[in-house]
């Protein structure tokens, strides 16, 4: 009898106890959840209540019988309080009721629930304690732990069926089935546990089918013909009390009930299935007949607009009450039934008219009326007949439902009782019974549905095929959290800035969608994305994980038998899933095309192992600046200190454990609550908590056999030169199951299998339990974190310890300071006698033991326990001990952080198998090495052994120049020369005509691949020995000197530096590409690294076997397959998968095998199938090749006397038919062949590879002509017509297989150029060539042949007349059309051909897809770029790829100059810039010509307006048309520049004459007093000059600067001193006298008189003192000027006394003018009595007219207006306003007054952009000449008439000029993206952003390309200011900073890219920083102010700077 049986959702496994029957066993405990729906809910509640806003609960309502929440690894829970002791870290231990686990959280992590969430508080438990029946485990860790482990894996976080067996102790005994085996007998198998004394009863029992009713999983009400609804009951269960029950007799009115119908009896009725609940047995039809639409739509309507007019919601919905709802999948109104209450938000709705459940919303429920209740149900409940004789069949449910879900049938009723009987026959006539049992004969095939039905999908559910996911938005700089870590560098991060929220409302709607979909039990309700059985590659869809059972958003990656590959879109991973469990996404879904919530990263650099990566990555917080995505990879750097040491080993990190696997207690005080930052008391949105899920572990018990992966992440293509690492094999894997939900692990690099087995760890919601934060019950052992990877390292080293010259120990130099650091802590830390000794040792632990022959105490690791004594290995020397574990004692946590110091290293080439050590080598080896600085060149090794290191003794001073000794070559073994080996190849490993397991070594293409063992194991040593060997030789040793092809050799593989057995394929020029033999992959070497190979080994066979299908033709080049038929070849050619060989005998030492791949089964037969290959006898016999081309043609002879040219592109390309009538005669005979039946109706007799000759169809006149196929292109190939030249794309059904009978001739046509051509040539020339071509009977001669193309000269038949001299051809070009690429001077520019345009663009678009792509790392240099070659340089401007040659190397500084060839400019680079150049761009000449203009007079120094004219022209996009002249060395003359409207040499040339006065330069008075004294008067206070005014007030022309100025000295009309504000200067003097009258005045002594400095000065006349500055001196005499009235006097130096700083403030006061129109008429000016009449004792206005280098000019008014400077007979302005009223300017000029003061340390900068008060740019002041410069350059673009139109195109990352969209002129900006016809441009000199059209943009000038940007990012350091701000704030920083220049200090030094921290910002004396701290404290300004910048304090205050 089956036992019924309940589900439950295992959250925790926790541990054992001992077993009362058998004393040495112990029974498993774990928790679960009985109801997990309801713990859903639970989970939504609390999330709804937003914890982060309540408070934290007093230590005294901490009660243990209370109900709180806690925050556990970034999820609130459910918790009581265990333990009321508070730990050294502030945190209680909770535990979480609804989850069976405990946990310490910090007390802000605790929160009281509010009083109104009753069902929070009140509900009981919801975590039950199970114990395992049937099966016990051994006593003792190793009994106990592998269990747990595997318990954790497999069993917790997942749903398992328990059958209740009683009550034992306080557990409840459950026996458990997993995916319906005994897990009892899973343990047993596995030899994880005993059997218990039930367990051979639990193994008779059947696997239990029958289930526990609960609320839950009620079924539809049963609906009878004609009756009422019966009220529900439940005999087997009661209904919980934690939820409403329902009951008829409670309701005030009558139960609303509709009336079931049926279908009529033998009548043949036209229906749909909507819906199936148990396959055949049960499952719901809806007639689609017209009259039964046109119900359904009336229903339809009436229940719309009934809702929409009464929306009465239904108040207390009980169980089997009708209702209207609102069903999630088509969003409209549908008549349905209660059957189930979850909640106080949810119910189960039954749609009566379709037949399925939903779970609705209360708020979609309303009342429905009595007359749409009486309309009979519109959904048929049936059954299959004989559908019981079908439910015996495996599978047959799901078979049945994708046959017939949404399908259209004929349906036959034979039954009249519900549900009836019915018989459904397809529109074929075919019966439905007999198609499911069709479908079940290839069980593991997926069914064809498509070739037996047409899908028709009906409402209520429509599949929304091909739903496409919007683009990802990413800025330049990103907040992401990391959800997944692949291999070092690379993860997967969510943006933080996207909420939360989002995620979780995405995947509630795809619950609610999908809520069927994927449960045990349950019938599918959404269609199956691959019932239709065509490949979905690149698709979307929905998924519901096995590991968490939550439903994802998936992407298609690859397809395989059964299984499919899927990319989680949000999270990251990959993991492999059957196609029964992917659904098509439905059309209802409104979030699921939303952008994906995050992005794939890649940090180059990164090198720690790859658990350390995931360690310091996972579930973080990083900031990130990303470039350009690569494939969908976006390039990142971090920008936040999180991971600043990520290249350091793991153990450096003091907050993570050294040991990935185990837990370890936090250290340094680092809580280890969880991996995010906690701000408990900011307030988190909607609840949410963003969740590292799904989630991934790694299983030691399986290894990944799949590496098929989305574009985004795609490995290398099988087939390139660049190989993978050849270290790394695969020794075996595993076959997948897909329905265990295996998991994909990204490959990023490497096309080989990462050997690593990984497995789902899902997490429970809502979050699984940090380890962490579990309590310790034990102390844990400690360990020493792993040492630091030196492979490839050169350093120092000391020698300290040594066993033998194969195995000593060294310290790294660099760390000696630290050791003796940590020994003289050791030495304090336990001379304390009261330490006790170690208690528990075992092998492995971390100790410190005392040395017995210095009775110091050292670090140790316990090596072996024998009774009372332990073997200690001293860690940090390398030498061990045997002492007693008295000696020994336990290590403080502290000593454990510290790297062990001592590496174990092992001479590199000097160990070999027949080799031993003695102790004179020892001696020997100590004498040589210890006690010296040796430099140790480290290799690579494998994991913890040791490390094979290359000892060279460093050399002392005195003696430099001798030769180094190099400690390895002391001990090596004696080198006899080395023969040059044998040509013959390695030997063969031993085959078998039997089926041999292999892996896949390497895939080149199908033509060619590589097969290797699958365990490679017993020859790993020697490999090892091999590259040990050749590590320790020097670069001169053992030099291959005779290579030859077919020679065995030894290489150094460049992405790894390691050596390997190699075998040369061929050798071109002084490099030779390698073959290495016992990995298959192939490398390009230069002949001088090539390594003789020592004949030991040559003894091993060759690991690989050269390998091609048998049976097949196969293609004699590599072809180009569409993405359909690569998926193909790539599913039968897999790395990381076991396949099955059979070898037939070699030929030519390739093997012909028939291939077997699990899932495909005959790799040829499936290849075939698919139309890639064909088999030898099914194609047309032999294959068909026409004979080579005879090019044995004789010099200066000629070769034709009636040649044709038959197609021509240009006179350096054309085709030529030597034999026209042989051509017509051939011509002739493939027209009779076509005419025939059979060749035309013969399609399937050619198949199209690459290199295969046919006859193709040509379209344009409708003939076959021969030819070869040059590429596929999915239903297409393009052929090459040989007989005469053209090409084609022509259909798969216009080829037919070349007969024979035409295969006899060659190639008919030949490719030629004319001799003596040289490119480029102009457009003209070729069209006059083609014109006399095409036509032209031409006798040939032949010149030469290069690359198989014949150069010749043509002569006309008729005439004789050379071609080339017809048609005017030139020898060399003398007019092109060219671009200037850059520009120095007229001397000295390069420029680019315009036909070279296209080619230009090619090798930019190469080299950044080679060095971008995935096939990067193989361009990496490995040693020094060799000056005069040609490499590809990363430009150190333009930060992308481009060629460039090395001029000059500098070792030492790591730099080295280069020329960019292409562009012509030269910079210098790092060598790290460096790159291989792609071999195709090899051939490609210079694109850029070094050039110089041919002027009349060429001055020595070009003038500036001569430069600036000629590189304000040459912009990268004017095309100028030259003429050539003479080559001048490497530089070419240019006789004729023209633009379109001027000739550029002639207006150069009147430029250069109407230069003929020189500046007079600057007279600089240098006095020497004033050098002497300089440093002295920067000490004291210095007066600021008066000029600053002006600079300050930012004047502008006939700005009003004053209108109570008064003039206060006057020496000339262009010296006139004045007060622009006289109050100011009163309340200085009074300043003045005050400090004058002080005693402490009277005390000072006369100031040193130095001239420049600062002082107060007596003024005789008045006997006054003033502010003055010493101008000379001269005895005891010297003149001052009094600055702040303009004059000068000579005084004695007694009268002299020091400025006090108090004074110094305010600049000057008398401002230094001179009246407007002195300077256009200077012999007319008017005296200087006349001047002071007219302007003294009278206020005045001044209006500012110019500033110049001498003089700032003004004009005067008197208070009546009138014009003083006309007054006195000066000339009128010509630009300013003649009437300006008073009372305007002098407001003016009282809203312009500011007193400024000297900041110390300040920078003068100008706030270009305010795009926040936390993010503006700034420019410098000192910079403003290159901004004018600038402006100067692009205000030519600002006029409409200029010549100048928008580029051809777009690109992103490309500077230009753009026009600003507010101030309507053209600024340099960097297009960021282009979307359309807008561009989103990025203003470098201002800093602003925004969207402008494409007819906005311009090229940018050359000139301006290299002038870095003037605008700099910057924030202010303090105080902090909250993340968003009111516009008002916006405002006032820009009203505060517009059009002044302020005064910015910086925080500490600044970054030369990146954001720039000030630490205060004034703008007018007005510190900005407080300014905007009041707007945003409060809106009313500080106490004592009066609302003015002016009166705002010039720092912070303290309270504001900790804010």
């Amino acid at each position: 009898m089956t036992s019924n049986y309940f589900n439950v959702y295992v959250t925790h496994v926790v541990e054992v106890i001992d077993c009362q029957e058998k004393p040495n066993y112990c029974n498993l405990i774990f928790w679960g959840q009985k109801d997990r729906i309801l713990a859903t809910k639970m989970e939504e509640q609390i999330i709804a209540c937003k914890f982060d806003s309540y408070p934290r609960p007093m230590m005294s309502d901490l009660r243990k019988d209370k109900v709180f929440c806690a925050l556990v690894n970034n999820g609130w829970l459910r918790a009581t309080i265990s333990d009321y002791t508070v730990d050294r870290n502030g945190e209680l231990e909770v535990f979480c009721i609804d989850y069976g686990y405990t946990v310490m959280v910090p007390m802000a992590c605790i929160k009281a629930v509010p009083p109104t969430s009753t069902y929070i508080s009140s509900c009981h438990p919801l975590a039950t304690k199970f114990l395992l029946a049937d099966v016990v485990i051994q006593k003792g860790p190793r009994g106990k732990e592998p269990v747990l482990q595997y318990l954790k894996r497999n069993v917790e976080n997942k749903n398992v069926k328990a059958v209740a067996l009683g009550i034992h102790n306080d557990f409840e005994g459950v026996r458990v089935y997993l995916n319906d085996q005994l897990l009892a007998k899973l343990l047993v198998e596995k030899y994880l546990g005993t059997s218990a004394t039930t367990y051979f009863d639990a193994l008779k029992e059947p696997v239990p089918i029958q289930r526990y009713f609960s609320v839950a999983s009620l079924s539809p009400p049963s609906m009878v013909k004609n009756t009422r609804i019966p009220s529900l009951g439940h005999a087997e269960k009661p209904i919980s009390n934690a939820l409403p029950t329902a009951s008829s007799q409670n309701k005030p009115n009558p139960v609303k009930s509709f009336t079931a119908s049926c279908l009529e009896v033998n009548v043949a009725h036209s229906v749909v299935v909507t819906f199936v609940q148990n396959g055949p047995q049960k499952f719901v039809v809806q007639c689609n007949s017209p009259e039964a639409v046109r119900k359904l739509n009336d229903i339809s309507r009436q229940l719309s607009s009934y809702a929409a007019l009464n929306s009465k919601t239904l108040t207390k919905p009980e169980r089997g009450d009708a209702c209207i709802a609102i069903s999630c999948r088509d969003k409209l109104f549908h008549r349905g039934v209660v059957t189930q209450v979850e909640d106080i938000k949810f119910a189960q709705v039954y749609f009566v008219d379709y037949g399925y459940t939903e779970l609705v919303d209360l708020r979609s429920m309303f009342e429905i009326p009595s007359e749409l209740v009486a309309v009979n149900l519109l959904a048929f409940r049936v059954t299959l007949e004989e559908s019981a004789a079908l439910m015996t069949h495996d599978g047959i449910s799901e078979a049945f439902t994708r046959l017939v879900l949404y399908r259209n049938f004929k349906c036959h009723v034979s039954g009249e009782t519900i549900p009836q009987s019915v018989i459904l026959v397809d529109e074929a006539g075919r019966s439905v019974k007999d198609l499911v049992l069709a479908t079940l004969v290839e069980s593991q095939k997926a069914l064809n549905v498509s070739e037996l039905l047409k899908t028709t999908s009906l409402s209520p559910i429509l599949p929304g095929a091909n739903i496409k996911i919007a683009a990802v938005e990413v800025g330049d700089e990103e907040n992401l959290f990391v959800t997944y870590a692949g291999p070092p560098g690379q993860f997967f991060g969510q943006f933080e800035r996207r909420p939360v929220s989002e995620l979780e409302a995405l995947k509630n709607e795809l619950r609610s969608a999908y809520s069927s979909c994927g449960i045990p039990g349950e019938i599918l309700q959404v269609p199956l994305l691959y019932s239709d059985l065509k490949s979905h590659v690149g698709d979307y869809a929905v998924i519901r994980w096995t590991a968490d059972k939550l439903l994802y958003r998936v992407k298609i990656i690859n397809e395989y038998g059964n299984d499919v590959s899927v990319s989680f879109v949000d999270y990251g991973n990959n993991i492999k899933i059957s196609r029964q469990e992917i659904w098509v996404p439905v059309k209802s879904l409104k979030l699921f095309s939303i952008q994906p919530f995050g992005i794939y990263c890649f940090v180059s650099g990164i090198k720690v192992p790859e658990n350390e990566w995931a360690l310091q990555v996972s579930d973080k917080s990083v900031r990130v600046k990303l470039g350009q995505p690569i494939n969908g990879v976006y390039p990142a750097t971090f920008d936040n200190p999180i991971i600043n040491d990520i290249n350091r080993p793991l153990s450096a990190c003091s907050n993570l454990s050294p040991v990935a696997n185990e837990w370890r207690p936090s250290v340094d005080g680092v809580k280890p609550v969880t991996n995010r930052k906690l701000e408990f008391d900011a307030p988190q949105e909607s609840g949410f908590v963003r969740n590292a899920m799904p989630n991934i572990a790694f299983d030691q018990a399986a290894i990944l056999n799949d590496n098929e992966l989305d574009d985004s992440w795609a490995p290398p293509k099988a087939g390139e030169k660049v190989p993978n690492r050849p270290k790394t094999r695969s020794i075996s894997s595993m076959s997948s199951n897909a329905s265990q939900g295996q998991v994909e692990q990204m490959d990023w690099e490497s096309t080989e299998p990462k050997q690593f087995p990984i497995q789902p760890m899902p997490k429970s919601q809502p979050v699984e339990v940090s380890k962490r934060a579990m309590p310790i019950s034990l102390p844990i052992p400690l360990i020493y974190p792993n040492q630091k990877g030196l492979e490839g390292t050169t350093t120092s080293v000391e020698i300290v310890f040594v066993n033998n010259p194969n195995s000593f120990y060294c310290h790294l130099a660099e760390t000696g300071p630290l050791l003796e650091d940590l020994m003289d802590k050791l030495a304090r830390a336990y001379t304390d006698t009261s330490k006790e000794s170690i208690k528990s040792v075992s092998v492995g632990v971390a100790c410190v033991a005392q040395y017995t022959d210095d009775g110091g105490w050292y670090r140790g690791q316990v090596l072996n326990v024998e009774g009372s004594e332990v073997e200690v290995l001293f860690v940090d020397y390398g030498n061990k001990q045997r002492t007693p574990t008295s000696l020994i004692k336990d290590i403080q946590e502290e000593f454990v952080k510290q790297q062990p110091q001592a590496y174990h290293c092992s001479l590199a080439g000097v160990q070999d198998s027949t080799r031993s050590w003695t102790s004179e080598d020892k001696a020997r080896f100590e004498q040589v090495g210890m006690g010296k600085r040796v430099t140790a060149i480290f290799s690579d090794r494998r994991e913890n052994a040791k490390y094979p290191v290359r000892l060279t003794l460093e050399m002392e001073t005195d003696q430099t120049g001798a030769s180094p000794v190099v400690i390895n070559d002391l001990f090596a073994p004696t080198r006899k020369t080395l023969p040059v080996p044998d040509v013959a190849n390695y030997p063969a490993l031993p085959t078998s005509f039997d089926s041999t397991e292999v892996n896949l070594a390497w895939f080149h293409n199908i033509g060619k691949f590589f097969l290797s063992p699958v365990n490679l194991a017993p020859y790993q040593k020697e490999l090892d020995q091999l590259g040990e060997y050749y590590t320790a030789l020097s670069s001169s040793e053992l030099v291959e000197d005779s290579p030859s092809v077919g020679l065995p050799c030894v290489v150094r593989f460049k992405d790894d530096d390691r050596f390997y057995r190699s075998q040369i394929l061929s050798i071109h020029g002084n490099f030779a590409q390698v073959l290495f033999v016992d990995y298959g992959n192939e490398q390009e070497t230069p002949l001088k690294e090539l390594k003789r190979i020592h004949p030991r080994f040559m003894k091993s066979p060759q690991l690989t076997w050269q390998c091609r299908l048998k049976n097949v033709i196969m293609p004699d080049s590599e072809i180009y397959y569409s993405q359909d038929l690569r998926m193909h070849i790539n599913a039968c050619f897999s790395h990381g998968q076991i396949l099955g060989a059979r070898f037939y005998p070699p030929t030519d030492g390739i093997y012909n095998v028939d291939l077997n791949v699990p899932e495909i089964g005959d790799v040829a037969q499936y290849l075939v199938k698919n139309k890639i290959l064909c088999f030898h006898n099914t194609c047309s016999g032999k294959e068909v090749k026409v004979p080579p081309q005879n090019l044995d043609f004789a010099p200066d002879k000629i070769i034709s006397t009636g040649a044709f040219v038959s197609f021509a592109k240009t006179p350096l390309e054309f085709w030529i038919q030597l034999e026209p009538d042989a051509v017509d005669v051939l011509m002739e005979q493939s027209d009779t062949i076509v005419t025939q039946p059979e060749f035309l109706n013969d399609k399937t007799n050619f198949v199209p590879v690459a290199g295969a000759f046919c006859l193709a169809f040509f379209s344009d006149d409708r003939r076959w002509y021969r030819a070869v196929v040059e590429t596929l292109e999915q239903n297409r190939v393009i052929v090459n017509y040989i007989d005469y030249g053209n090409s084609s794309t022509v259909a798969l059904d216009h080829l037919r297989a070349l007969p024979v009978s035409l295969a006899d001739k060659p190639a008919m046509v030949f490719k030629c150029c004319l001799d003596g051509i040289e490119s480029p040539i102009s457009k003209d020339v070729t069209e006059a060539f083609l014109d006399q071509v095409l036509d032209l009977v031409a006798t040939v001669k032949f010149i030469k042949i290069v690359n198989g193309v014949l150069h010749v000269r043509l002569y006309n038949a008729a005439d004789g007349k050379d071609l080339a001299e017809k048609i005017g051809l030139p020898v060399k070009p003398i007019e092109l059309e060219v671009y200037v690429a850059y520009c120095i001077s007229p001397d000295n520019f390069w420029i680019q051909r315009k036909e070279d345009e296209s080619k230009v663009t090619e090798i930019q678009d190469q080299l950044y897809r080679e060095l971008e792509g995935a096939n990067a790392g193989s361009y990496r240099m490995q040693g020094q770029p060799i000056p005069g070659q040609i490499y590809a340089v990363n430009h150190p401007v333009y930060h992308t790829w481009y060629r460039a040659q090395v001029e000059f190397l500098d070792g030492h500084s790591g730099m080295a100059e280069v020329r960019f060839i292409d562009y012509g400019d030269r910079h210098k680079v790092s060598l790290s810039d460096f790159r291989h150049l792609p071999s195709s761009l090899k051939d490609f000449p210079t694109m850029a010509v070094e050039s110089s203009l041919n002027c009349q007079s060429r001055p020595k120094h070009w003038p500036e307006q001569a430069l600036k004219y000629f590189n304000s022209i040459c912009s990268p996009e004017v095309v100028f048309r030259v003429k050539f002249g003479a080559k001048n060395g490497s530089v070419q003359q240019i006789d004729c520049m023209e633009t379109p409207t001027e000739n550029v040499i002639e207006t150069l040339n009147s430029k250069i004459k109407q230069f003929l006065l020189e500046d007079a330069g600057r007279v600089l008075e240098a006095l020497d007093s004033v050098s002497k004294s300089y440093k002295e008067i920067e000490s004291h206070p210095v007066i600021r000059p008066s000029g600053e005014l002006i600079s300050e007030l930012h004047c502008v022309l006939g700005q009003s600067i004053s209108s109570k100025a008064v003039a206060v000295c006057l020496t000339s009309p262009s010296a006139v001193w004045l007060h622009l504000d006289p109050s100011s200067a009163n309340t200085l003097m009074e300043s003045i006298q005050k400090h004058v009258r002080s005693t402490e005045f009277s005390k000072t002594k006369p100031v040193e008189p130095l001239v420049g400095l600062s002082c107060l000065a007596l003024f005789p006349e008045d006997q006054r003192w003033y502010r003055a500055v010493i101008e000379s001196v001269d005895r005891n005499l010297a003149t001052v000027n009094y600055v702040d009235y303009g004059n000068s006097s000579t005084i004695g130096l007694d009268l002299l006394r020091p400025l006090p700083s108090s004074l110094v403030a305010q600049p000057a006061l008398a401002l230094k003018c001179a009246l407007d129109g002195v300077d256009r008429c200077p012999n007319e000016l008017p005296n200087t009595s006349k001047c002071q009449s007219a302007i003294f004792d009278q206020t005045m206005l001044v209006t500012f007219i110019e500033k110049t280098e001498k003089h700032i000019f003004v004009r005067l008014r008197d208070t009546a207006g009138n014009d003083l400077n006309e007054k006195l007979g000066l000339p009128a302005s010509v630009t300013a306003t003649t009437n300006v009223r008073l009372g305007n300017e002098a407001s003016n000029a009282t809203s312009l007054q500011s007193h400024n003061g000297v900041i110390s340390g300040a920078v003068d900068v100008r706030v270009s952009y305010v795009k926040s008060a936390g993010m503006f740019w700034i420019q410098y002041e000192s910079n403003i000449e290159e901004i004018e410069q600038i402006r100067d350059n692009l205000r030519p673009l600002d006029a409409n008439d200029a010549p100048n139109v928008p580029p051809i195109s777009v690109k992103e990352n490309v500077l230009y000029a753009v026009m600003h969209p507010e101030y309507n002129r053209f600024f340099r900006a960097r297009a960021n993206q282009v979307n359309g016809d807008m561009v989103e441009a990025f203003f470098l000199d201002i800093g602003y952003t925004d969207w402008v059209p494409l007819s906005s943009v311009r090229p940018c000038p050359a000139i301006l390309k290299y002038i870095p940007p003037m605008a700099s990012e910057c924030t202010f350091r303090t105080p902090v200011y909250p993340d968003q701000y009111c516009e008002e704030i916006q405002k006032a920083f820009s009203g505060a900073t517009e059009g002044v220049v302020c005064q910015a200090v910086f925080s500490g030094p600044q970054p030369a890219q990146g954001v720039q921290c000030i630490e205060s910002l004034f703008a007018k004396g007005v510190n900005v920083g407080n300014l905007l701290y009041n707007l945003i404290s409060s809106s009313a300004p500080q106490s004592g102010t009066a609302g003015g910048f002016r009166n705002f304090p010039l720092f912070p205050s303290k309270q504001q700077r900790g804010l």
